[in-house]
């Protein structure tokens, strides 16, 4: 849906592009995009003093609103462009990064590599696809709690 925002035959050939069969536009990233603020704590320390632990908690913990003109709102605190760097980061590159290092992990253990000599091709790579499953879900389910 959207691709009315689109010239019809450049929405069908970013389609064909992707290997998708439908596009959606979204106006608002925040269920998308995971922003994260790095403060600048030779610029903020000076001009928050004591306030500065309480403002780099609240970033840390999310607890912030970026601003349209780029200033960030934290722990009551304006902290302008200069003082703060925002960025931006996709919610699936995210999963994909954890998943990837879940499948590392279990790599080097004994759990993930059991079957690796001993039994057939076929069983080593369901068991590890039902380990990897499980772990992934794992992970996935404690990020939600």
């Amino acid at each position: 849906t959207g691709a009315a925002e689109l010239p019809p035959e450049l929405a069908a050939d970013v389609r064909e592009e992707l290997n998708v069969k439908e596009l959606e536009f979204v106006r608002d990233l925040e269920n998308v995009v995971v922003r994260v603020v790095r403060p600048r704590p030779d610029l903020l320390g000076p001009r928050l003093g004591r306030e500065f632990p309480i403002v780099l908690a609240a970033l840390r913990s999310g607890e912030f609103a970026v601003q349209a003109d780029g200033s960030v709102e934290a722990a009551g605190h304006r902290l302008t462009p200069d003082e703060v760097q925002v960025y931006a980061l996709s919610a699936a590159v995210i999963g994909a990064l954890v998943i990837a290092k879940i499948v590392v992990i279990l790599g080097k253990t004994r759990a993930g590599t059991r079957f690796d000599t001993r039994a057939s091709l076929g069983l080593g790579a369901l068991y590890k696809t039902l380990l990897y499953a499980a772990a992934t879900f794992l992970a996935l389910f404690a990020e939600r709690l």
